[in-house]
């Protein structure tokens, strides 16, 4: 019996440990498997880190050389339009040559600039991507311990003991494998989440204990983390564990850390990626500019080969409109702006072009399309309005590359980005960027719906009736929500919280507490009150739509007991609920929930990313400082690089600015003139004319009380009088009393004056002198004797000079030749001086009589000369004033080509007016090219020089001659007109010295002094 049973204990003995012995195999193998297939886990986990590095970076080379060669290509079209466009670029207007060489040397400096960004940006990216995976993120590899922990020998078994060979079966299972491989672990300097998998030890002890024992669940947690504490995934100690012959997996990857050394590092190296796009974004914009320019040259201010038509204008304007379209489109996929912000760029990008254009075609209108020929008196547009054009051009450009910086500055300081770029955005692919409060968060009724609003949730299959059962649980819950998302956003709020936050994000936050935090107060006074005090109110008359305490709403929602989400709204002044979108503010709780917690995340991860073990394991791999004795990162050189080139830019268009507002050269243009003449130092007289036909031919003063005019057939006469001074009917001759004392009066009031004052002559009237019938020939030009009361005549050949007397009762008419030692017999125009100026021809042994009178004459060779004249009937010259041509030809003759026939004519300055001023030492010089343009002269008798020049109106034959009305009084000019707008007969008073400061150092000077001022 006893051997029965001892042997019956010693078989049971033996199966509990042939059964035990198997367990053990068999839990050994499974630990074994399972080891080794954590550590394959690992390599593979391992492994999706360096893909994870290989495609943060590659996103960067990518794109990068895409740029490259983008950028080579703008840059090769822009070369291409450098050596075709410059030497058939047309030369007018020159300020269109100015504003397209600026362009294109701009796409130069932006295109080189985006180039060179890529390139040292992949250069740095590939870099960086290597040493991250040489040194940072490597596979680990199971040293010879770890392999050995899998291992199990029968020792093992057997130093179980007795307890181990009986243990029983374990019916009821044993929870100890983890129910979660999400561990958080807090180590010195970092905290953070971990997807690591946690597999436990086979502990005898926690399978003893039943799961649902606290004692049991105590010696579990503690067995779990006594093996975590072991682990190779949770020791403060991992790098030393992993460390083999081999070197260990890296302590980035180690720790799970790579994510966040790679968010690090790769916001240096997107710095490139952004700024290298926006540099090819504006040197794409350049080159459209520089396209748009060229057609403007070419098809709208060409001129070149005329008459042959070269000019499209229609089609210049479609060029210019399509590519600044273009440009447009391109920036409107990049930018990521409000709406006030795209209109800025918008206005910025139009503006520039659509000015410059506007500016080349009223050039084009001066110029007839390039006809060219155009008079200034007969041009619509002045000449300032295309000038005018080209300058607020190129201010439009400087507003443009304002714009570009604007848009351009990094927003987030830490990341150096301009988070106003799509393609800046692109690169966030970790999410640092501030997520924007949505401004619908607070929206009117009339706005979009929400995004759970979808027309199949409005449809609730609970009655009305049942859902209103309960409004009084569901406003204290979504009270008590609102409480919840006011104490985050208080948070949020805090300064050392919302340093991270852009400033647009901090205002709206902080108005989002403030609207919150007062719907919450006035919710609560009426949660306040009995319920049933508060339904009362509700049934007293009171809308379920339109609250009267209030307009502002609280939305939240309920589940309708079909999965379904049903929105509700609450009135916080009333506290009701309504079931239908009512009008008003609504302040959506759930959109803000989802706003507070991803701004709660950012928080979190700002707070992660700045940590120090982080910045000191991805400091290596980070870009190096901008230079060796600093210790400046690098990664803002793309924005320092873009915002250089932008201000390089910006002097460059102030720099054009200016010299198209102070050099002459771009407000006028040879293909049509401007008009040059000063209306201050020319005014018009208002003229009674003998007709309305009268055209004059010649001009001329007996001193300065009456000028003769001839219209080639006649001569006339018109008395002057100053204002103030009376007009009288006299006698014509000047040796008459009444015509004595009324030029003595006439007289008087000049030497008054005395040169300072300017005085106003009275209107003209013009009366026939010498008829017609009482001439003998044609003349050119015409001179008085006052004193002698004669006239003398050019001829029309310049060979002779007829005297002839003013009056019928004074004898005297003689034909004058010219001397045989004059070399150039031929005469443009005569004046007489009279009294001691004539004195030269009375001088000692000059072999002349002194008849009081003396004849300045002008040459067709340039010369003006002082004719004496002699018993003999002959005009012998005795000294040269002045002569304008010192070489054999003429620097004043020039070739004239005709803008409709083509042919060619010489064009020559000729001298056809002379005033002596011996007072002053000058001479008064009227002279006119051959294709009309006038100008007085004054030139200087001692330097032997011209001192100044006054342009005279286009549009006008000047006749011969020069009228001095006296000192400081200045001299009248006779035109026939001949525009557009005007057709006659013209007397014009010319004042020399201009201006309110001129004319008081004028009041002031000596006479010596006048002669200065005359020549400054």
């Amino acid at each position: 019996m006893f051997a029965a049973g001892l042997a019956s204990i010693v078989g049971l003995a033996t199966y509990a440990y042939s059964y035990n012995l198997s367990r053990f195999k068999f839990d050994a193998k499974l630990r074994q498997e399972s080891r080794y297939h954590y550590q394959d886990m690992r390599i593979e986990l391992w492994k999706l880190f360096r893909e994870d590095v290989r495609d943060v970076f590659e996103l960067t080379r990518a794109n990068m050389d895409n740029y490259m060669v983008v950028g080579v290509l703008i840059i090769a079209s822009v070369m291409n339009f450098m050596a075709v466009g410059y030497p058939t670029f047309p030369m007018e207007p020159p300020w269109l040559v100015v504003i397209w060489n600026n362009s294109v040397f701009s796409c130069v400096i932006f295109g080189m600039v985006g180039v060179w960004l890529a390139m040292h940006g992949s250069i740095a990216a590939t870099s960086a991507s290597t040493k991250i995976l040489t040194q940072a993120v490597r596979p680990p590899v199971a040293s010879l311990v770890e392999v050995s922990h899998g291992m199990v020998q029968q020792e093992d078994y057997e130093a179980g003991g007795p307890r181990r060979y009986g243990q029983l079966p374990n019916f009821q299972g044993d929870p100890v494998l983890p129910s979660r491989d999400r561990v958080t672990m807090e180590t010195p300097g970092v905290v953070r989440s971990h997807s690591v998998p946690v597999i436990s030890h086979d502990s005898p002890r926690g399978r003893a204990r039943s799961p649902r024992s606290p004692r049991r669940r105590k010696a579990q947690d503690a067995d779990g983390l006594k093996w975590l504490e072991e682990s190779a995934h949770a020791s403060v100690d991992i790098v030393e564990q992993l460390q083999t012959e081999d070197s260990g997996p890296g302590s980035s990857a180690a720790l799970y850390s790579h994510f966040w050394m790679l968010r690090k590092v790769q916001r240096g190296y997107a710095c490139f990626d952004a700024y290298a796009r926006i540099s090819l974004a504006v040197s794409a914009q350049q080159l459209l500019l520089v396209e748009a320019y060229y057609s403007l040259g070419h098809f709208m201010s060409k001129s070149d080969g005329w008459p042959s038509p070269v000019q499209n204008t229609e089609g210049a304007w479609l060029a210019l409109l399509s590519g600044v379209y273009a440009c447009w489109i391109l920036f409107r996929l990049d930018l990521y702006l409000k709406k006030k912000q795209r209109l800025l760029v918008q206005i910025g990008l139009w503006l520039a072009p659509l000015t410059a254009a506007f500016a080349t075609q009223l050039f084009n209108i001066r110029t007839k399309h390039g006809e060219g020929g155009v008079r200034p008196c007969d041009q619509v547009v002045p000449c300032w309005v295309p000038w005018l054009g080209a300058i607020l051009a190129c201010l439009c450009h400087f507003f443009w590359i304002l714009i570009i910086l604007y848009v351009s500055t990094p927003v987030l300081a830490t990341a150096e980005l301009p988070v106003a770029f799509r393609s800046a955005i692109y690169l966030d692919v970790f999410g640092w960027h501030s997520k924007y409060f949505k401004p619908s968060l607070v929206h009117n009724a009339k706005g979009d719906i929400t995004h759970w609003e979808a027309s199949d949730m409005m449809q609730s299959p609970v009655p009305a009736a049942e859902l209103e059962q309960d409004d009084q649980r569901r406003v204290f819950v979504a009270f008590k929500e609102g409480k919840r998302l006011l104490r985050g956003l208080t948070k949020l709020t805090d300064p050392e919280v919302c340093k991270h936050f852009r400033d647009e994000d901090k205002r709206l936050a902080r108005e989002l507490h403030e609207i919150l935090q007062e719907l919450l107060k006035e919710l609560e006074t009426q949660l306040s009150m009995p319920w049933s005090r508060q339904m009362s109110r509700s049934s007293d008359g009171m809308s379920r739509q339109t609250s009267p305490f209030g307009s502002t709403w609280l939305q939240s929602g309920t589940d309708d007991g079909s999965g379904h989400l049903l929105p509700y709204w609450i009135d916080c002044t009333s506290g009701m609920i309504v079931w239908s979108r009512p009008d008003g503010h609504i302040l959506d709780l759930v959109r803000l929930g989802q706003s507070v917690e991803e701004l709660q995340d950012k928080v979190s991860s700002t707070a992660d990313k700045t940590d120090h073990l982080i910045a000191s394991e991805a400091l290596p791999f980070e870009l190096m400082p901008v230079y060796p004795d600093t210790d400046d990162s690098s990664s803002g050189l793309p924005w320092k690089c873009l915002q250089r080139s932008c201000q390089a830019q910006m002097v460059i268009w102030i720099m054009s600015l200016l010299v198209v507002l102070f050099d002459p050269v771009y407000y006028d243009t040879p293909i049509a003139p401007r008009e040059l003449y000063d209306p201050h130092a020319l005014m018009k007289m208002k003229t009674e004319w003998p007709h309305k036909r009268f055209r004059p031919s010649a001009i001329a003063c007996a001193g300065d009380d009456t000028i003769y005019i001839g219209d080639q057939f006649a001569v006339y006469a018109s008395d002057l009088y100053w204002t103030g001074e009376k007009i009288e009917v006299h006698s014509a001759d000047t040796h008459t009393r009444s015509a004595r004392m009324r030029h003595a009066l006439h007289d008087r009031l000049v030497a008054n004056a005395g040169g300072t004052e300017i005085l106003q002559l009275q209107n003209l009237t013009v009366e026939s002198a010498i008829p017609s019938l009482e001439l003998e020939s044609s003349w050119s030009s015409l001179a008085i004797i006052r004193q002698k009361g004669k006239i003398l005549f050019l001829t029309t050949d310049g060979q002779l000079v007829l005297e002839k007397s003013l009056y019928p009762w004074i004898p005297g008419q003689r034909t004058w030749r010219l001397g045989p030692t004059l070399p150039h017999k031929r005469l443009l125009a005569i004046a007489v001086v009279e009294g001691r100026h004539a004195g030269i021809c009375g001088r000692r042994h000059s072999g002349f009589t002194n008849m009081g009178w003396a004849v300045i004459a002008a040459t067709d060779s340039g010369q003006v000369i002082v004719l004496c004249p002699t018993q003999h009937g002959e005009l012998h010259p005795v000294e040269m004033l002045l002569s304008l041509r010192r070489r054999s030809v003429a620097g004043t003759v020039v070739e004239i080509i005709d803008s409709h026939t083509g042919s060619k004519s010489p064009r020559r300055q000729r001298i056809i007016g002379i005033v002596a001023d011996y007072d002053l030492d000058v001479l008064w010089i009227l002279s006119q090219t051959s294709d009309g343009e006038g100008a007085v002269l004054v030139f200087d008798l001692q330097t032997r020089d011209i001192a100044h020049q006054w342009p005279l109106p286009s549009g006008r034959w000047w006749v011969p001659g020069l009228c001095d009305l006296g000192p400081g009084q200045g001299m009248l000019l006779g035109a026939a007109a001949d525009t557009k707008t005007h057709a006659g007969a013209e007397i014009w008073r010319f004042l020399p010295v201009l201006g309110r400061r001129a004319r008081r150092r004028w009041v002031k000077a000596t006479a010596e002094m006048h002669r200065q001022l005359l020549m400054e």
